[in-house]
């Protein structure tokens, strides 16, 4: 047989991807369910399978990613003291949560809070040093699984 597959392989292995079940596959192409399982078998089609997958599930990251971006930057917006839309807010926190960002442990962070100078509370918040008021911080690098 062909290293290339034919116009119907191609096509099995597209509803593969799509989740068909193998009988469905066969009434669709017109094909036994023993001609599909044939198939499956061959390097060409489990390479089509495989490259499909990889570049969908590199999409799905990159989507993502951009995604705690987003939620970063809501965070941010937050803190800054800008925007606090609780639904925005709880969508947020959702994102960091499934990107494994549920607690962040940084030393002394409570000892600097309580003794940090309290601002009125319609006092705007004064921009971080080396910062621009109206700026948002540089997305932080995660690393995902």
């Amino acid at each position: 047989m062909s290293r290339k597959l034919r116009t119907k392989q191609i096509k099995a292995a597209r509803l593969v991807l799509e989740n068909y079940s193998a009988n469905g596959i066969a009434r669709e192409l017109k094909i036994r369910p023993e001609t599909l399982s044939r198939w499956k078998k061959l390097p060409a089609f489990k390479k089509i399978i495989e490259q499909v997958t990889q570049s969908e599930l590199e999409e799905a990251r990159c989507q993502f990613v951009h995604l705690v971006d987003a939620s970063l930057a809501a965070l941010w917006s937050v803190v800054k003291g800008r925007h606090c839309d609780p639904v925005r807010l709880k969508a947020a926190l959702s994102v960091l949560k499934l990107a494994g960002i549920e607690r962040i442990s940084v030393p002394n962070v409570s000892e600097t809070v309580d003794n940090a100078p309290k601002q009125e509370q319609n006092a705007p918040a004064s921009a971080a040093p080396n910062e621009t008021p109206g700026q948002t911080p540089p997305a932080a690098s995660c690393r995902m699984l």
